[in-house]
């Protein structure tokens, strides 16, 4: 076997998902020139060329491609080895680079990364705030933390858990609007504030509290306020504005000081099914333990400070 064959094929795969021999080099913390020396001792050894070099970029050519996409898997297993080889003496080491919805990391993430930070003193954490699925190999993340459906995708969804969500208002919102809320069906005469414009965040849906496993029941709601985000709709119901469906987590504050109240406490809205999107099954030790600590948080088994 060519020696340093599976390492140079590390080399290949990096510059490939970079699209530059200056960014996999630092990433690889080699010398550019090393790195295209190999790569090129590489093309040599197999016997084609794998990658179209200009001065702007660089592109696999289709033979480069296939290459790729059948070696990837190996360099992944060969990491994984290692990794489980340094989780076996409890390290995990390297940088986690996570990416989630600013929403969502400022409600749940900042007590599971305390946590995170002391179990595995060895891990720097990098987290990139957005609303958007981002490409995690382009952009050389770990994993995306996702709510709701998820779109059609090569990416690999692991289950976290749910948010629990509640239905609330303010006292002052009660008193002016003049309707009394006694069933899911009177949602649709008050103002309520919507998440999003698309259709679907205009229904509302909810299940009795003695019937948890039975038909749901689906409310049309409206209202002239759409959000954006969980964290403007709360602020939009402390200000009287509407009906708002919260996270409970998010509402507690408020409606143990009494600013916001729970409508329909015996229904129980949908939960909304939180991910973790990865690019491959295979995934090192920090990954891992992140996910599981994440998993715990959301079913409960984790007690925020």
């Amino acid at each position: 076997m060519v020696k340093h064959l599976l390492s140079d094929i590390a080399l290949f795969i990096e510059v490939v998902q970079s699209k530059s021999f200056v960014r996999a080099a630092e990433r690889m913390d080699i010398p550019a020139s090393t790195l295209s020396r190999r790569v090129s001792a590489l093309e040599r050894t197999i016997g084609f060329r794998l990658l179209n070099r200009t001065t702007r970029k660089v592109e696999a050519t289709e033979e480069g491609m296939a290459y790729y996409q059948r070696c990837k898997h190996l360099v992944d297993e060969a990491t994984l080895a290692h990794e489980e080889i340094s989780d076996a003496i409890h390290v995990a080491s390297g940088v986690l680079r996570v990416t989630c919805t600013p929403d969502f990391a400022n409600l749940h993430l900042a007590p599971v990364l305390t946590r995170y930070a002391k179990e595995n003193p060895a891990v720097r954490v990098e987290i990139s705030l957005s609303s958007q699925v981002e490409d995690l190999l382009t952009n050389h993340l770990d994993l995306a933390i996702r709510m709701g459906p998820l779109r059609d995708s090569n990416l690999i969804a692991r289950p976290l858990g749910a948010l629990k969500l509640g239905i609330y208002a303010s006292p002052a919102f009660m008193k002016s609007c003049g309707a009394v809320i006694k069933v899911p069906q009177d949602l649709s005469k008050v103002d309520c504030i919507r998440l999003t414009a698309n259709e679907s965040a205009s229904i509302w849906s909810m299940r009795p509290v003695d019937a948890p496993e039975g038909p749901k029941l689906k409310v049309n709601i409206n209202g002239r306020f759409v959000s954006g985000g969980p964290h403007l709709a709360c602020q939009l119901a402390l200000q009287g504005c509407g009906v708002a469906l919260l996270d409970e987590r998010l509402a507690n504050v408020y409606r143990n000081n009494g600013e916001l109240v729970r409508l329909l406490p015996e229904w129980i809205p949908s939960e909304v099914k939180v991910q973790a999107l990865t690019t491959s099954r295979l995934i090192p030790a920090r990954v891992r333990r992140f996910i599981e600590l994440l998993e715990h948080a959301l079913s409960g088994r984790f007690v925020y400070p």
